[in-house]
C-alpha cells in the first residue's frame, strides 16, 4: 500500500474506521473468495471452523494540492513504467505492476507482526488500484507458523478530485483478515481476538493512509517541477 506512484499539499483525512460484522457458526465463510478471505481447507472440521477470527478495517484519505507546473491530472494518468516506489526502505518493485512492500511492525498479543505484501497496480486516467497479491506475516516463529492458516484482502483505490479551483488526491483502503487463532490462544474468546485485530488494524490505517497521501505529494511536487528521475522520496 505505501507502494506505487501519482502526488500533492495540504489537509489529510476522513473518515476511518474498523468494523468486524462476522459471527461465529455456520454463517461463516467456508472458502475463500474475491472479496472475502477464509484460511481453512473447505472441509475443515467445525472445531476449528470456530476457532477462525476475522479483522475489518477501512480508511478514506484527502489532501489538497496545490497545483505545480504540470497538472495533476497528468500525473495520475502516468503509466506504470514512469512510478515512483515512493519508500525506497520499504518498497520493492518486482516488475512493472507488482510490488513488494514491507509493513512497519506491529504488536499482537505480545508478539510482533511485520507483514510482507505483494500488491497489483493497475492503471486508469483518473489515478491507480492497487490490489494485494500475497501476504506473509513476518517475526517470531509463532508469528510465522501463522501464515499455514492465514489469509487476508487488501484494497487501494487512488485518484483525484476537484471541487472549483481546488483539486485533491483521494485514498479508499479497506484491509480483510481471517486467521486460525494458534492454540496457545485456546482459552481466549474469538470475540477478543478480533476486537483486538481490528483496533491494530484500525491504527495501522490511520498511519498508513495519510503517510502515503503525504509521499504522494511529496512525488507529485517534484515530477509537476519538471523532475523526471523517479527517484523514491522522504517524507
Amino acid at each position: 500500500m505505501e507502494a506505487t506512484a501519482p502526488a500533492a499539499v495540504k489537509a489529510e483525512n476522513v473518515e476511518d474506521g474498523a468494523t468486524n460484522s462476522a459471527d461465529a457458526g455456520d454463517s461463516r465463510p467456508t472458502r475463500p473468495t474475491e472479496d472475502e478471505p477464509y484460511p481453512l481447507p473447505e472441509d475443515a472440521p467445525e472445531e476449528k471452523r470456530k476457532r477462525v477470527a476475522y479483522f475489518h478495517a477501512a480508511k478514506s484519505g484527502k489532501r489538497e494540492v496545490e497545483e505545480g507546473e504540470r497538472q495533476l491530472a497528468d500525473y495520475m494518468a502516468l503509466p506504470l513504467s514512469q512510478y515512483s516506489v515512493l519508500d525506497a526502505k520499504r518498497v520493492e518493485r518486482l516488475d512493472e505492476s507488482t510490488f513488494k512492500c514491507y509493513v512497519s511492525g506491529f504488536r499482537f498479543f505480545g508478539f510482533v507482526v511485520e507483514p510482507i505484501v505483494t500488491v497489483d497496480v493497475k492503471t486508469s486516467n483518473r489515478g491507480c488500484f492497487i490490489r494485494m497479491l500475497d501476504c506473509e506475516l513476518d517475526g517470531s516463529s509463532m508469528v510465522k507458523a501463522a501464515n499455514e492458516a492465514f489469509d487476508a484482502r487488501m484494497s487501494n483505490n487512488v485518484t483525484w478530485e476537484q471541487e472549483g479551483d481546488q483539486k485533491r488526491l483521494l485514498a479508499d483502503t479497506e484491509v480483510k483478515v481471517a486467521i486460525l487463532i494458534p492454540k496457545a490462544f485456546a482459552l481466549t474468546p474469538v470475540s477478543l481476538v478480533e476486537s483486538v485485530g481490528n483496533a491494530i488494524m484500525g491504527q495501522v490505517l490511520r498511519i498508513a493512509v495519510p503517510r502515503f497521501l503525504r509521499q504522494l505529494d511529496k512525488d507529485y511536487t517534484i515530477w509537476a517541477a519538471g523532475d523526471d528521475s523517479r527517484k523514491p522520496v522522504e517524507v
